[in-house]
């Protein structure tokens, strides 16, 4: 059975801060894969995790009383739409753990909570990608980058 404990106390707040530095990590990685530096992400710590708790609403997901990743939202104005929506900030769960249908229950849960439709960002061309397309989620907004190299090597 999944659960979701609201981050409170100390002992959870740390908890939270470990899963967002890894989840960091992951966005990271796969920018460095694009051959991409960036400095926000490559030097995200466990303090600023804990700072991002006062601005946003946070959980612990767990199973069976066992945690296993986090959710960070708070409501705000829609970029594409004339409402509020839920913004999902922060999605993390442990790798051994995706692709069991625990993403989805917890976008259950926040549509569950909010009644609210959700917008997310998803970076560096990550796997999240691919999981929110399959709930039904439209990409609606894409950023693009382009470095001297890349300019050089397609005008060949």
């Amino acid at each position: 059975m999944i659960d979701f404990t609201k981050v409170v106390n100390t002992q959870q707040i740390e908890l939270f801060a470990k899963y967002k530095v890894l989840l960091m990590a992951e966005i990271n990685n796969s920018a460095i894969k694009m051959e991409i530096t960036d400095k926000e992400i490559d030097d995200y710590n466990l303090d600023r995790a804990k700072k991002s708790l006062s601005e946003r609403d946070s959980y612990l997901v767990s199973i069976n009383s066992k945690y296993i990743g986090i959710i960070q939202i708070s409501i705000k104005e829609s970029i594409c739409a004339t409402q509020q929506v839920v913004y999902l900030h922060t999605l993390y769960i442990e790798e051994r753990y995706r692709k069991q249908g625990i993403g989805r229950q917890i976008i259950d849960f926040i549509l569950t909570l909010y009644d609210k439709p959700i917008e997310c960002e998803c970076w560096y061309e990550m796997e999240a990608f691919s999981f929110y397309q399959s709930l039904g989620f439209r990409c609606i907004r894409a950023t693009f980058y382009s470095d001297q190299n890349c300019m050089s090597e397609n005008r060949k």
